[in-house]
Order: C-alpha cells, then sequence, then structure tokens
C-alpha cells in the first residue's frame, strides 16, 4: 500500500479520509477546481492582473513601451494564425478560436495600459476615444511615448518614479 500525503501540508493521511486532520484540506479525488483556483490567485496571474488590466493608478513611459511592445508581439502571432488558417477541421477551428481569445485579452491590455499612461501625464482615461479618429491615432500613440509624465502625484496616484 502507498502512503498519501496532505497535498497543502504534507501531513500523512490514513485511508479513506476526506479532509486532512492536521490543516483540513478536502482529499476528494477532483480536486480540479482547487487547481483552477490556485492558478488564478497565484502571484504570476496577479501580477498579470495588477500590470496589464487595471486601469487605475500610473505608468511612465519604460514599462509602457516594453508591455506595449509585448502586446504587440501577441497580436502579430494572432494576426499570423488568423492569416493561416484555411482548413475546417476541428484543430483549426481550436486555434483560430484561441488565437481570438488572446488577441481580445490583448486589445483590452492595450487599452489600459493606454488609460494608465494617460494617468500618467494627468489626463483622463476618456482621451482614449481620441483614437477612434484615424488621422489623430499617429499622434496620439507618438505623445504617449515622447511625454513625461508629471512630477510628483497627481490625482490618479503616486508617481511610478518615485515608488
Amino acid at each position: 500500500m502507498q502512503n498519501k500525503f496532505c497535498p497543502r501540508c504534507g501531513a500523512k493521511i490514513e485511508n479513506n479520509e476526506k479532509y486532512c486532520s492536521k490543516c483540513g484540506t478536502s482529499l476528494s479525488a477532483n480536486n480540479t477546481n482547487d487547481d483552477v483556483k490556485k492558478v488564478l490567485n497565484s502571484d504570476f496571474m496577479q501580477m498579470v492582473k495588477r500590470d496589464y488590466f487595471s486601469y487605475q493608478g500610473r505608468l511612465n513611459r519604460k514599462p509602457y513601451f516594453w508591455r506595449s511592445l509585448l502586446i504587440m508581439f501577441l497580436e502579430m502571432i494572432c494576426y499570423i494564425v488568423f492569416d493561416s488558417v484555411e482548413d475546417d477541421d476541428l484543430f483549426s477551428v481550436s486555434l483560430l478560436l484561441i488565437s481570438i481569445v488572446i488577441f481580445v485579452a490583448c486589445v483590452i491590455a492595450d487599452l489600459m495600459l493606454d488609460i494608465r499612461r494617460l494617468h500618467d501625464v494627468n489626463k483622463s482615461g476618456w482621451f482614449i476615444l481620441l483614437t477612434i479618429i484615424p488621422a489623430v491615432t499617429p499622434f496620439f500613440y507618438l505623445y504617449l511615448f515622447l511625454m513625461p509624465g508629471t512630477d510628483g502625484n497627481n490625482q490618479y496616484g503616486e508617481n511610478p518614479l518615485a515608488l
């Protein structure tokens, strides 16, 4: 007979126990929900939520540039997948759906980065609506990449360079 141990605290588990006697963790065979919760609450996922999917706070030029570059790279990969999928087989459709989800996540993350960058130059996030006008869009992004943030604290938070 093989010894079983609690996945959370490592305590030895006796036969047919449903909960760990030391920490109370559920020992059911199907803990997939717990695994999903662990992944979603991991430090990496919290960092992604905070750095890419939050519109609150400020973001200075350097992280804005590098994060935007990463998002552009992921979007280009999605464009390549969109262009290359021609068959109607299950793999191609699955690949297309996954790339659509990734693309939508990239667009949302890009908007959040833009809003936080606008906050750094002490502008409202609503200025992002200027990108609807095609003639304004290149100048808007040039402004975001080149304009230094406001010195000190502003209404959107502390200076990110001072942190």
